[in-house]
């Protein structure tokens, strides 16, 4: 996950993500190293990376050319290389993504057990639920802020929180739904300006 990606990019990592599903964790976790490795890897030392043997990996290789991820660059060195840049920048993304989740939920649960004693803010609640990766908590206090921040026609700010909120969810939700009609609500509203 990348923390500022231009709509662009989002675009295509939501697109990713969706070719990415039918893989286990420990597979996508595969392919995020071999993004830090690079654009072009070869499978030994991907291994090595990993702490496994080239034949316990290929498969899961295999497995994300089926899915247009990678292609294979020479089978007999075992090079395989992401289809494209933007792509393999994501997978890196989502890797340094999943070092930072687990101190954005550390933020998050201590801005909401203060938030009786300090009032904590809805914008930074909504970023670090969103940051940390967490579905339930980033979609409700984004979908919130976004809503606080169309009342007071910040529509660029709703956008980016709508848009967070929409990040966390899967292709087919009631909520998508709810905030895709907030987003168009204020695309008409922009364009009667």
């Amino acid at each position: 996950m990348s923390l500022s990606l231009p709509p662009r990019a989002e675009e295509l990592r939501g697109v990713l993500h969706e070719r990415l599903r039918p893989l286990r964790a420990h597979h996508r976790l595969l392919l995020m190293h071999a993004a830090a490795i690079g654009r072009r890897f070869d499978v030994d030392v991907l291994a090595a990376v990993v702490g496994r043997t080239p034949a316990q990996i290929r498969t899961t290789l295999r497995r994300a050319c089926s899915l247009q991820v990678l292609e294979v660059v020479d089978r007999k060195r075992g090079t395989f290389e992401f289809r494209h840049a933007l792509t393999r920048d994501a997978i890196y993304d989502e890797l340094v993504a999943a070092q930072l989740r687990p101190l954005h939920r550390e933020i998050g649960a201590a801005l909401e057990r203060i938030s009786n004693a300090r009032r904590a803010s809805l914008e930074e609640l909504a970023y670090h639920w969103w940051a940390a990766g967490d579905r339930r908590r980033g979609c409700r206090y984004n979908e919130e802020a976004g809503d606080r921040a169309s009342a007071v026609h910040a529509e660029a700010d709703a956008l980016k929180h709508y848009g967070r909120a929409l990040d966390l969810l899967g292709r087919r939700s009631a909520a998508r739904t709810r905030i895709e009609g907030k987003i168009g609500a204020l695309r008409a509203r922009e364009d009667a300006v």
